[in-house]
């Protein structure tokens, strides 16, 4: 997405305007492409890329986000100790290392960072009536959604502070919200149209309510107890479905909503709010492609650690000696957050620790083959990508083993494996991956191969007018291969 990327080869107006207008990897992300687009083209130096730019945003974002948690917690307990102690909580712990290690990981941090801004304005203006508050949350709900389609939650999220902090009709509440309504309308019909699930089994819809609570409890767990993470838990709804689990872990959410509410304040519903409305989208009532993979992920708890935060400032309101327990807590959890940034720094040591843990992983093999590929260590790519194949068959396996045979010599093991990668009629396989396949298959007289990489380089240009001249001159060859 970054390194490889060939629209970061030269700054253009045309390459920017790329970034704000294409989705990529099934995501429409405009800001946050764009913002790579200015630091990739800035540290290039001799068509290398640094990445100290990339990492400094992360941080810079990370740390913005951590200054709004605080800001809003303050602006909603009014306790200054317990909006630094929430805030903390929010910046430190060890689910948060994920989102800031990961480069890509900065559209979780900037969605934050303006969902947070967008929450603090109008909780300003619920309170004061100031426009300039209203018009500054209407910006920030923009530049949320931008960053990241998740951010389609927050109407609801701001509902949710409207409910809570003013008395007043139906009618004003939607002349209030109905910007970030309109907005968060528009990204899901742009979510809905190039957000498309690949190599999932559709879950019956009577059990995603039960998976969206089974995705709760796994992060209830890893908040309370962060300990084993990893970049991918194969914590697939298939596989929670063939564990049983689905019986029994919808318990635990259910208990600590009840648990919340039995407070009688309205903090403790925007708590709830905080915390659960944005993972929903990312929680398997609705399919989305990484749950290929996992449903979980300790980015798509990133926004929710705010209503942690809040929850944590909210009991050192009500009984001030848990400030000094918290402390302790923060402490234990920084000296875990420290080793896991250290672990993110080793690639190899974090996948392999993936799969230590959890066998089944599909993405930490992903990477180790990514690795390999760097190494040129072309029988470690087909090990791995075999291993991927037995767990789960998939495009980016087979086109893996392919590229690993050929440069094995072995030619016409490589093509099968690449008609079984365009079997599957994925964007995954790019146009360049087309183009070499059609090699492949001129160096081996392969029809068959010839005309999949043809029609599937078609889908992905439609307009472009020379796969089609290669297909037609493949059909012009053998007339008997059908339409």
């Amino acid at each position: 997405m970054l390194k490889d990327n060939p629209a970061f080869a030269s700054a253009s107006f045309t390459g920017f305007w790329e970034q704000l207008t294409k989705p990529q990897f099934s995501i429409f992300a405009p800001l946050t492409y764009a913002i790579w687009y200015l630091i990739g083209i800035a540290s290039l130096s001799d068509g290398v890329m640094n990445v100290i730019g990339f990492k400094l945003a992360s941080w810079l974002a990370h740390g913005l986000s951590a200054v709004g948690a605080w800001w809003v917690i303050g602006l909603v307990l009014r306790h200054r100790v317990a909006a630094i102690i929430g805030g903390l909580i929010f910046a430190l712990h060890p689910i948060q290392v994920e989102s800031a290690a990961w480069t890509t990981g900065l559209k979780d941090l900037l969605c934050g960072l303006f969902s947070f801004v967008t929450i603090g304005f109008y909780l300003r203006y619920v309170e004061h009536k100031k426009r300039r508050d209203w018009r500054l949350a209407v910006l920030g709900a923009v530049l949320a959604v931008a960053s990241k389609p998740t951010a389609v939650v927050l109407p609801a999220m701001l509902l949710v502070v409207d409910l809570l902090y003013r008395s007043t009709t139906w009618k004003k509440r939607l002349a209030s919200l109905w910007p970030m309504i309109l907005v968060a309308g528009i990204s899901a019909v742009v979510i809905w149209n190039v957000q498309h699930a690949a190599n999932l089994e559709t879950q019956p819809l009577e059990l995603r309510p039960l998976i969206a609570a089974d995705s709760l409890a796994f992060y209830l767990k890893q908040i309370a107890w962060p300990v084993n993470f990893s970049v991918d838990y194969a914590h697939s709804p298939a596989a929670a479905r063939h564990s049983g689990q689905l019986l029994w872990t919808w318990v635990i959410p259910v208990l600590f909503v009840t648990a919340i509410l039995a407070v009688r304040d309205h903090k403790a519903r925007l708590v709830l709010a905080l915390f659960i409305l944005p993972i929903l989208p990312v929680s398997g009532l609705v399919m989305f492609d990484m749950q290929q993979y996992s449903t979980v992920a300790d980015h798509y708890a990133y926004q929710s650690m705010l209503g942690i935060g809040l929850l944590t400032g909210m009991a050192i309101v009500r009984w001030p000696k848990l400030r000094w327990v918290s402390l302790v807590v923060l402490l234990a959890w920084s000296g875990l957050t420290i080793q896991r940034l250290i672990t993110w720094q080793h690639l190899d040591r974090l996948y392999s620790e993936n799969i230590r843990l959890h066998s089944s992983t599909l993405m930490a093999r992903g990477g180790l083959i990514a690795l390999a590929f760097d190494r040129k260590d072309v029988f470690e790519v087909e090990r791995l990508a075999r291993e991927v194949i037995a767990l789960s068959p998939n495009e980016v396996a087979y086109d893996n083993l392919s590229q690993a045979l050929v440069h094995q010599h072995r030619l016409p093991e490589a093509a099968t494996a690449a008609r079984k990668a365009l079997g599957f009629h994925s964007s995954h396989i790019t146009v360049d991956r087309a183009r070499l396949m059609l090699k492949l298959a001129a160096m081996l007289e392969d029809e068959q191969l010839a005309r999949l990489a043809a029609e599937h380089w078609i889908g992905l240009e439609p307009a472009n007018p020379t796969p089609r001249a290669i297909l037609e001159q493949i059909k012009s060859q053998n007339p008997s291969s059908g339409q």
